[in-house]
């Protein structure tokens, strides 16, 4: 249009001056398309019709990605963060709301976009550039923004066994021997032991008031004063390792050798209360019910000891799989877990099974139980819940399949540890959902363990951590 100006300047050819007048009417068309455009893709924003919109400004990108008409376009996207409330800050600069939300995003080059929770660490992201081939249905995003640790502890240990609590303090383990003992609060060592050369800790810490077992190796138990951290006395074993952690109740303190011998250690007197051969290869924790103490082997046996003398009151067992779990209690029954995901209620009374199922899961602890229901994690950020009177699925947040550790906090909050991932559900009025993730520096191979308000969980790179076990 400006080269047939200039000629009909020059020299005054009519049939120029019309293609020209032509041209500038083509122009002046395309220019009041795009202003039309423009304006309906504004009012199906207005209307919440986001799709819509985008769909408008997909077809001015694609006609016109090459000229001034589009270079202010911005695009609509929806954005939100796993919890909510996060603040934005789009290219530098604060923006007024929280998410969820929608940005309007340049589709050119790419605009970063940080998002903050107090609590929770920063997360910065990148979006763009988009091209007009984008599908106008996948300008939605959401982030996890991670938990932040109200503190974590270098021991330089593997830390597998679970910590025991007492009152202010927090007493860990590692692999080598070496145990600490650190405010709950701040994390801050205020004591230290190691056990002898041959002594590594073979399971989870067990507590009695202000004293703390750790099993051992070489068959030893250690009683460590949870304050100071100091030893204060031994229980000699029979050179057998302990693999399952002891179990502590009514002042009495129950473990079993590799080889299945049972003890019962007075914790008043400091002396053995009786000795019994129950069952060997036992990994899970002795769980005393009233005057009875179950113990459950890794093939499935199970015994029901008498807690006064030792004697066997009854023996069963259970459907095939490998089972290194204590069982759960609800009401007067049992629920075993197998390590494959195999779930069985018991009738202890009548001995029986109720129901048994297996589920899409690996499982390394005792299964959570809280209201009448069981809780399994397949994966990070995954929940299944199982009517525990039915064995049934009542519950499910997303779908999948793998392991981990759990604890319920006394507001029903679950936590499960997936390899790195430490995951937190919450009840809603919908169900249950993923309140907050954390991730550790390595595996998780201690916890959860829920004490007061907080979660701790330890790694394979010997960091102990705490975190708040509500949101935000």
């Amino acid at each position: 249009a400006l080269e047939l100006a200039q000629d009909v300047a020059t020299d005054g050819n009519w049939e120029r001056f019309v293609g020209l007048d032509n041209k500038l009417s083509n122009i002046r068309g395309e220019i009041r398309g795009v202003e039309v455009k423009l304006a309906r893709a504004r009012d199906r924003e207005e209307k919440a019709d986001l799709i819509g919109a985008r769909n408008l400004y997909m077809e001015l990108l694609k006609d016109f990605r090459g000229s001034d008409l589009v270079r202010d376009l911005r695009l609509p996207v929806e954005v939100r963060t796993l919890p909510p409330g996060a603040a934005i800050r789009v290219a530098g600069t604060d923006h007024p709301h929280k998410t969820p939300t929608v940005l309007r995003v340049s589709p050119f080059g790419q605009t970063e976009i940080e998002f903050s929770k107090p609590g929770f660490t920063t997360r910065s992201v990148k979006l763009g550039p988009f091209g007009d081939e984008t599908d106008p249905a996948a300008f939605q995003f959401g982030w996890q923004v991670l938990k932040a640790p109200t503190w974590s502890t270098a021991t330089n240990e593997v830390l597998e066994a679970a910590p025991a609590s007492w009152n202010k303090h927090l007493v860990v383990a590692g692999r080598s021997g070496r145990w600490f003992v650190l405010d709950a609060k701040t994390g801050k060592q205020s004591g230290s032991g190691r056990l002898e050369a041959d002594a590594a800790v073979t399971a989870d810490l067990a507590s009695s008031g202000s004293m703390v077992f750790v099993p051992s190796l070489n068959g030893t138990l250690y009683a460590v004063d949870a304050e100071t951290g100091k030893l204060v006395y031994r229980i000699p074993g029979r050179n057998q390792p302990i693999d399952a952690p002891p179990t502590t109740a009514g002042g009495v303190l129950y473990y079993v050798d590799h080889e299945g011998t049972a003890t019962a250690f007075n914790l008043e007197t400091r002396k053995s209360s009786w000795t019994k051969p129950s069952l060997p290869a036992v990994y899970a924790a002795p769980l005393v019910l009233g005057d009875r103490l179950v113990l459950l082997s890794t093939g499935g046996e199970v015994v029901v000891l008498s807690t006064a003398d030792g004697e066997t009151v009854k023996r069963f067992t259970l459907p095939g799989g490998t089972y290194r779990c204590a069982p759960a209690v609800i009401g007067e029954d049992l629920i075993f877990a197998s390590e494959g995901g195999r779930l069985t209620r018991y009738d202890l009374r009548n001995d029986q099974v109720v129901w048994t199922e297996e589920w899409p899961v690996r499982v390394r602890r005792t299964p959570s139980i809280s209201g009448g229901a069981i809780y399994v994690s397949p994966m990070p950020g995954e929940l299944i819940v199982i009517d525990a009177t039915a064995g049934r699925e009542s519950y499910r947040f997303s779908n999948s399949l793998t392991v981990a550790g759990a604890a319920v906090s006394p507001n029903h909050r679950v936590f499960f540890a997936h390899d790195r991932t430490l995951s937190a559900f919450a009840p809603g009025k919908d169900g249950y959902g993923l309140a907050w993730s954390f991730e550790a520096r390595s595996t998780i191979l201690a916890g959860p363990v829920v004490h007061g308000s907080a979660v701790y969980i330890g790694d394979a790179d010997g960091n102990i951590y705490r975190l708040e076990a509500v949101d935000g």
